[in-house]
């Protein structure tokens, strides 16, 4: 007889162990009381951010469904006539010091925004849709999406590291590794802990959500352009508000088209937390010095990204963190601060920052010089 496991056995073996680690996370009501506190919190701000504005809103949906010309004319000029990219990153830049390269290359893109913005048609820049007055785009890109996003963050940080620390915890991590399936549990654990976090965010997203479109009526506007002159709103960098402007999109985004790329921006976001947290957990045996490493890093990034004082090249490469690209959540795939402007911003962080991510988790074992077999003359 032999101890070594058929293919069917090892894929039973693997399916139970799944289940098991499956049903460690779902067993753990302190996830449930985050999804209900999360669903709460954005109850609070649809109360809080839409109440007074209802009235409007509906107002305006109405005439969007039954006289669209009188909504048109309901407001005087278009926001593009007096749009100059040049004064926004002037305004943006402030008194910060950029030298004659750098300073060329950011204006290089302000001046692609502003051909990007005097090519629109006019039916992307007068399409209908809810206007600036109501501060709809700030209120669900800027300030609802930016906390659905963090608060997806901290049930992916919650679920992995309780999956992955469980063994830990309990102190049965030497026992759980003298099984059969101790080699892979790790394993096990990343995709037990993605599949619980991706069910708990298809809930709090379809809720959070859904409650918000029941509310605000998008049913007529949902191929308007996002950068049409009527979505022109008081803009802001780094918490300054500076001009009112429309929402200038490298290239063109109808609102539902913006909305589905928002929440791809987040599902990137998500990934990168996965595989730091996984990596992290892995190598840090106390669950407080991991989550207190996470919170200390996220803080170190905002400061890095948003509030050191830096200009030139280097504030390029601040600006490439993922808290930075929550910050600056509610103006994805357009203008924000003078670092960050350019077309493939989000991607490229993304990238730079998953890539690293992925190299953590799968290390290349390189042989030291006395585990290198050497040749034998025969």
């Amino acid at each position: 007889m032999t101890d070594r496991l058929t293919r069917e056995e090892e894929n039973v073996m693997r399916q139970e162990c799944m289940r098991k680690e499956l049903y460690k996370c779902f067993a753990m009501p302190a996830f449930y009381v985050l999804l209900l506190f999360s669903l709460g919190f954005n109850l609070f701000l649809l109360y809080d951010g839409l109440a007074y504005k209802m009235e409007v809103i509906h107002y305006d949906a109405a005439l969007l469904k039954g006289e669209p010309a009188l909504f048109a004319e309901s407001y005087e000029s278009d926001a593009y006539q007096k749009l100059d990219m040049q004064e926004v990153f002037s305004l943006a830049a402030g008194d910060v010091g950029y030298g004659n390269l750098t300073e060329h290359l950011i204006r290089k893109q302000y001046a692609r925004l502003q051909k990007r913005a005097d090519s629109m048609t006019e039916e992307e820049k007068n399409s209908l849709t809810f206007t600036g007055e109501d501060h709809l785009h700030a209120f669900l890109f800027e300030y609802y999406t930016k906390a659905i996003c963090v608060e997806s963050v901290l049930i992916v940080l919650l679920i992995f590291v309780y999956s992955l620390h469980y063994e830990r915890m309990y102190q049965t991590e030497e026992l759980v590794l003298a099984t059969k399936c101790g080699k892979e549990i790790y394993a096990v654990k990343d995709r037990a802990a993605a599949y619980v976090s991706l069910l708990l965010l298809a809930l709090l997203w379809t809720v959070s959500y859904g409650i918000y479109f029941v509310l605000v009526d998008y049913s007529c506007i949902w191929l308007s352009g996002i950068s049409s002159s009527y979505n022109a709103f008081r803009r802001t960098v780094n918490g300054m508000y500076l001009c009112y402007y429309p929402c200038v999109t490298w290239v063109p985004f109808s609102f539902v088209q913006y909305f589905i790329a928002n929440l791809f921006v987040v599902l990137g976001i998500l990934a990168v937390v996965m595989l730091y947290v996984s990596f992290l957990a892995k190598k840090i045996k106390h669950t407080l010095a991991l989550l207190m490493l996470f919170f200390i890093s996220t803080a170190l990034l905002y400061v890095v990204g948003n509030m050191l004082p830096v200009s030139g090249p280097l504030e390029y490469v601040c600006k490439l963190n993922p808290v930075h690209l929550v910050t600056k959540c509610g103006y994805w795939f357009m203008d924000y601060a003078p670092g960050d402007t350019y077309p493939i911003y989000e991607c490229l962080t993304l990238f730079v920052w998953g890539t690293a991510g992925l190299l953590l988790n799968c290390p290349v074992h390189i042989p030291v010089a006395g585990q290198i077999p050497l040749l034998q003359e025969h």
